[in-house]
């Protein structure tokens, strides 16, 4: 599963933008609320 595309240093470092932050959050508010892994992609689509 590929939600996010996040920018990375020359080091490998993975920088997120708040774009990023936010779909994150939400992934997480749906998985707290019972919402199983494996449908949150389809919520995102």
């Amino acid at each position: 599963m590929d939600f996010l595309k996040p920018q990375r240093t020359d080091g490998g470092h993975r920088l997120f933008n708040d774009a990023d932050i936010d779909r994150i959050r939400e992934i997480k508010r749906w998985i707290d609320n019972g919402v199983q892994v494996s449908k949150v992609k389809v919520l995102l689509q």
